[in-house]
Formats: C-alpha cells, structure tokens, sequence
C-alpha cells in the first residue's frame, strides 16, 4: 500500500510542476501576436509603401530628367537622380536611384503599424500603365539600413517587433504580384 501511495504522490507532485510551469508562463511574453509572416508582409508593404509615396510626391509629372534632394515622406532626406517618362498611352519607365537618409514612413494596415526609417540606396527600374494595369517593375539596393517597428495592438492585446537590419533589398513587381526580400526577410503577395 505504502508504494502505491508513493507512485501516486510522485504523479501528483509532477503533474503539479507541469501545471504551475504552464500556468506561469505569461502568454503575451511567450507567444507573439505578430507571426513571422505577418512580420514580413508588414515590413515589405511598408518599404514598397515609402518608395511610392516618395515617387508620388516628388516625380510623378516632373519630366524626364531627375535630380533633386526633397524631404522624406516624414522626415529625413532623399536625394533622387535618373529619368523618368511617360507617353500617350500612358506608359510610365523609369530608371531612378532613391539615396535615402533617414527617410521614415508609417505603414498602417488593420490593427498592425510599422514605423521604418530608410537610409542607404536603392534603384527603381521598370515600366507600369495605370490604364491597364500593366506592371514589371523592380527595386533593388546593397547596404540598405532599415529599422523602426511593428506593432500589434487591439483592445487590451499588444505586442510590438523591433526592425534593425542592414542587407540587401530586392523588391519585384510583375504578373500582379509583389515580391520582397530584405535581409533574409521575404514575403509576397497579390494585388488587383
């Protein structure tokens, strides 16, 4: 009787450690609620983001010829060179290089932001019409310096992933889809 009361005690006292471990562990602190996925889809949405912004309020119209050195979309500075036409058709080319200095953005998507601040270079190629929705477009860049955040918050939930990284930026757009990759961070996703 003796060794069955001490088997029993000992499947209790370890059944009563698996529980106090488990009932200890704050959820908020072990389990993000940013996934790796949303993490990148959110970073790369945010890059692709800035870069059009900053195409939109500063080389959209101008002409073909571009050299200027324009504030970032919030804050920092950008200095753009290259060409930039359109025809009749509506057909826009570019060839432009975006050399960025703090240049920061805010990518806002549902409850999930991401602050990024830019510095480094990076080259716009390619071709889009609007009309159509005819895109084959590129950006690419080495050395790019990225960082900021990605925050979660709705209700009570929050949860916020720091962005620090330096690294190659390659960013394509054709058939629809967008690819990025920056750092060993990828995502990709389809648009209308």
């Amino acid at each position: 009787m003796k060794k069955i009361y001490a088997k029993i005690t000992r499947v209790a006292v370890v059944a009563l450690m698996v529980v106090a471990l488990v009932a200890g562990c704050d959820s908020n602190k072990d389990r993000s609620l940013i996934s790796e996925h949303n993490y990148n889809l959110l970073l790369g949405g945010a890059i692709l983001d800035e870069m059009v912004a900053i195409y939109n309020m500063n080389v959209a119209y101008t002409g073909s010829n571009v050299n200027m050195t324009v504030p970032g979309p919030l804050a920092g500075t950008v200095t753009i060179t290259g060409s930039a036409t359109g025809n009749k058709e509506g057909l826009t080319t570019v060839d432009l290089t975006y050399d960025m200095e703090n240049a920061r953005y805010v990518h806002v998507n549902g409850n999930f932001e991401a602050l990024i601040i830019i510095t480094g270079v990076v080259r716009e190629k390619g071709s889009w019409n609007n009309g159509t929705g005819f895109k084959a477009q590129t950006y690419s860049g080495n050395d790019v310096h990225i960082e900021g955040y990605v925050k979660y918050e709705k209700g009570s939930d929050y949860d916020l992933k720091v962005v620090n990284d330096t690294g190659s930026l390659n960013i394509s757009i054709a058939n629809k889809t967008v690819t990025v990759n920056f750092a060993g961070h990828q995502a990709s996703w389809r648009y209308n």
